[in-house]
């Protein structure tokens, strides 16, 4: 719990930082960023106690997210077009966010990080919600 609580107040004491630091589209990113590895872990502790820990803020999860972030930034100081962010962009972030959010809140007990190879003795298939709706009906496929 010590980890869970220092992680979460070092993320957060450099949100007003970064907007004094970096410049705005970098600031906004670290601020996506940090929003999205807080309610990860917010929202297992709230909907599935039991596996919340410090894995659940989905820092370190693989090697692949760490590249698409190492990409995006190179991307960023290589093709700098504007000195704002893109609001597009923001919106997209903020829909999936929500659509995340809904998500672990509509699985409830059922949710957790890591996939599950055997069934849970008590355990449910979640079909209501979003849940309903086939993952390629939401991405237009």
């Amino acid at each position: 719990m010590f980890q869970e609580s220092l992680l979460s107040f070092t993320l957060g004491l450099f949100l007003p930082l970064c907007y004094i630091l970096l410049p705005p589209p970098l600031a906004v990113y670290y601020t996506s960023l940090t929003l999205f590895h807080l309610t990860e872990h917010l929202l297992t502790a709230l909907h599935n106690p039991e596996n919340a820990n410090i894995d659940s803020f989905l820092i370190n999860h693989s090697a692949q997210y760490t590249l698409a972030h190492i990409f995006a930034l190179t991307e960023y100081l290589f093709y700098k077009r504007t000195a704002l962010p893109n609001w597009v962009g923001i919106c997209i972030t903020l829909g999936g966010y929500l659509l995340r959010a809904c998500s672990i809140h509509t699985a409830g007990k059922a949710f957790d990080h890591q996939v599950q190879e055997t069934r849970k003795v008590g355990h449910k298939l979640v079909t209501h919600g979003v849940y309903r709706y086939h993952v390629s009906h939401l991405l237009g496929g």
